[in-house]
């Protein structure tokens, strides 16, 4: 009897390794890999392994292949929008930046006021100022040939001159350089420094001392 009971024990110890050591899979045994020891694997186990950690390492390259691509639609996207806003390069409007004072109207992209009234060219830039705008000047030629025909057959101040020096055109409303000048023939001509306030008739410029009764043009804005 006590040969039976050491002999059942044996095959329970024999038993419990063998489980331990090996699982039962639907394709045969396949390897424990709780203990990481690689003498627990056969060579079935061990090119098991093999297939799986290759095969992994695929699925890993097609998810960095596919979120590449994916990267890359999005910049080409974006570099698209950014291409049409540049060749859209539109201009806004200087309504959207100030106050339009009464009695200006736009006439291209900025907004003008017309006065027929004769003023010298101090009281002009004042009378502007009074009105909420600037003695003007003009940004382009595309701007001044929107507004001279809206002129009648006069003589009109501009915002611009040369007082502090000689040749350097200058505006009163941004205190930087005049940016369009179109001048009639002859003109500038003042050698003596004595003609250094602009004037604007039959669509030329000239200079003229500031004495001078003429009919002026303002300008809402002080950026040009």
């Amino acid at each position: 009897m006590h040969n039976i009971g050491i002999f059942f024990l044996w095959a329970l110890a024999a038993w419990i390794l063998w489980q331990g050591s090996f699982a039962m899979h639907q394709s045969g045994y396949v390897c424990m890999i709780d203990d990481p020891n690689p003498k627990q694997c056969d060579n079935f186990c061990r090119t098991e392994l093999l297939r799986m950690e290759a095969k992994l390492g695929e699925s890993l390259l097609a998810v960095q292949e596919k979120i590449e691509n994916q990267l890359q639609a999005v910049v080409n996207q974006l570099q698209a929008l950014s291409n049409k806003i540049d060749a859209a390069n539109v201009e806004v409007p200087a309504s959207s930046t100030i106050t339009i004072p009464p009695g200006f109207e736009l006439i291209g992209n900025r907004y003008f006021r017309i006065v027929n009234e004769r003023e010298d060219w101090y009281s002009a830039k004042r009378r502007c100022r009074e009105m909420g705008g600037y003695l003007a000047s003009f940004r382009n030629e595309e701007e001044f040939n929107a507004i001279t025909p809206k002129l009648g057959d006069y003589v009109y101040w501009l915002g611009i001159n040369d007082q502090e020096k000689e040749g350097h055109f200058e505006s009163v409303a941004s205190h930087k350089a005049a940016l369009f000048l179109k001048w009639g023939k002859e003109e500038p001509n003042d050698k003596n420094h004595l003609d250094n306030y602009v004037y604007l008739y039959n669509g030329r410029m000239g200079e003229n001392t500031s004495n001078a009764a003429w009919f002026f043009i303002c300008q809402a804005d002080n950026e040009t």
